[in-house]
């Protein structure tokens, strides 16, 4: 299962995606193996950088216009963000950031905590009476995030 990650990992590190649409097909055709799998993954700090990354642009894929209404990418983005969250709580102590562990490197941490600022930020910002469990996912979202404005 870990190679199935590196492997998909690797290829979207390296892949520069021309268009939306390929940026959707990828994610859509690598989405199971990237939840499944980032357990593992974050066992160890090594690819810790590259699943933090695939969330954030994951959370970016979710909140486009066309996905908005898809509560499943939603839950599988809480899910993805809860293990990540678990993993770094025990590699971080209380109060405590990144860069005091040397986790990630310098440009990966500022760039991480700007983006889950931003989040958390759209988070906060989303009012939708019209569907609340879209509503209940992006509160649920939150808590995990909390590790992002330590920076």
């Amino acid at each position: 299962m870990v190679f199935c990650f590196i492997e998909v990992a690797l290829s979207y590190i390296h892949h520069d995606f021309e268009d939306e649409p390929d940026y959707q097909k990828f994610i859509g055709k690598n989405r199971a193996i990237l939840i499944r799998s980032i357990n593992s993954i974050c066992n160890t700090s090594e690819h810790l950088s590259v699943a933090i990354r695939i969330g954030f642009d994951y959370a970016d894929y979710c909140f486009q216009p066309v996905n908005i209404q898809n509560l499943l990418l939603f839950e599988s983005l809480v899910s993805y963000w809860q293990i990540i969250e678990k993993h770094l709580r025990l590699l971080l102590k209380p109060l405590e950031s990144f860069n005091q562990r040397k986790l990630l490197s310098s440009t990966d941490e500022l760039c991480f905590c700007q983006r889950g600022q931003a989040l958390i930020e759209k988070l906060l910002s989303i009012n939708n009476d019209n569907n609340l469990e879209f509503l209940a996912y992006s509160l649920r979202l939150l808590p995990y995030l909390h590790v992002f404005t330590r920076g």
